[in-house]
């Protein structure tokens, strides 16, 4: 029985197979990676505007309230996206003193840890 010779290989080798399955795993990796980043920038982005919102809207609220509207804390829920934000206000004197400093924090559900968005806005004693 004669065999041929082996003197051109055709496919490929087991260690170039093995190479290239791990360049193409590191490939893959870091393309879940990159999704996975994405995905949470884009909740946090939204996290973030929403307590935005939520502080403007008290801000506005703040802004067109009736004489005798400041106390020294104040806070609450808002609804907003079918979440509830908990936020607080608390007023501050200025060196003016027909003005008021508001400052608004407004958090995540749960209301833990950092706010999530912080307005401040002047109002007048009046």
């Amino acid at each position: 029985m004669n065999l041929p010779p082996r003197d051109r290989q055709k496919g490929f080798t087991l260690m170039e197979i093995l190479i290239a399955l791990a360049v193409l795993s590191i490939v893959a990796i870091t393309a879940v990676r990159a999704s996975g980043n994405a995905i949470n920038n884009t909740l946090y982005l939204r996290q973030q505007t929403m307590a935005h919102w939520v502080a403007m809207n008290k801000a506005a609220e703040i802004l067109l309230a009736p004489a005798g509207w400041e106390r020294e804390e104040n806070s609450g829920t808002a609804l907003m996206a079918d979440d509830q934000w908990p936020w607080r206000f608390s007023v501050h004197d200025t060196p003016e003193a027909q003005m008021r400093r508001v400052e608004i924090l407004v958090w995540p559900e749960g209301g833990q840890g950092e706010a999530a968005a912080m307005v401040t806005v002047y109002r007048s004693r009046r």
